[in-house]
């Protein structure tokens, strides 16, 4: 995840962690239950070591139905590999230098502390383990 995405001071996700680039309307995920925790770990240090100043902290839990209960969309999206999928929310991320307080971004932040809120976070405890050596990942 991006420095942004996570305050060290809390050890807590920030709601960006769950907001789609400028430009775009969704935010890839891994489907848990299609593909297990090794390999959602896997998956992320890779996505993680391919891209500058992101790094792998841990997981954000939670279930479609939760995504879906906030209005957002969950969609497949196999074109990548089994499991990945999106979360859409129904308009385009304005560009950064957009207004903090300008409508989409008011909306966008929170559907995203929503999302946020209904997630359960679990920190790795070992970064560097290609497996998942945490508890067993369950939906908040």
């Amino acid at each position: 995840m991006s420095p942004y995405h996570f305050n060290p001071k809390t050890g807590k996700l920030r709601p960006s962690a769950f907001r789609s680039e400028p430009g775009t309307d969704d935010v890839s995920v891994i489907r848990h239950i299609h593909k297990g925790s090794d390999f959602c770990k896997e998956k992320a240090l890779e996505i993680a070591g391919k891209t500058v100043n992101k790094q792998f902290k841990g997981f954000a839990v939670l279930t479609a139905s939760k995504i879906r209960g906030v209005g957002a969309q969950v969609s497949d999206s196999r074109q990548y590999y089994c499991g990945h999928a999106h979360i859409s929310y129904g308009f385009v991320a304005p560009p950064r230098d957009e207004p903090q307080q300008s409508t989409t971004n008011m909306a966008l932040l929170k559907m995203t502390r929503a999302i946020l809120d209904a997630a359960k976070y679990y920190e790795d405890p070992d970064p560097s383990v290609l497996a998942w050596t945490g508890p067993p990942l369950t939906p908040g």
